[in-house]
């Protein structure tokens, strides 16, 4: 399956993670310049897609893992353990 062939890359996926949390911020504190928002959310898209290809899973397959692990408690609690 999909989950258990990219389940190691997953584990990683606190990087994502980190860099997503770290825009958020940057974006809230452009809230009142809308041009600025805009431009700080392309960044942070184009750093969260380096940040999954770092784990050696395309974007596709990362979010499906990710999905997956919405709904799959066991495969959750695996990435959890191993984060």
């Amino acid at each position: 399956s999909v989950a258990s062939r990219g389940l190691g890359d997953v584990y990683k996926r606190q990087k994502v993670e980190q860099v997503k949390g770290e825009y958020q911020s940057q974006v809230q504190a452009a809230s009142e310049d809308p041009q600025k928002a805009m431009d700080v959310q392309r960044e942070a898209q184009q750093e969260m897609v380096k940040a999954v290809k770092d784990t050696g899973l395309d974007v596709r397959k990362y979010n499906q893992i990710a999905q997956l692990a919405q709904y799959d408690t066991d495969l959750r609690e695996r990435i959890q353990e191993n984060m």
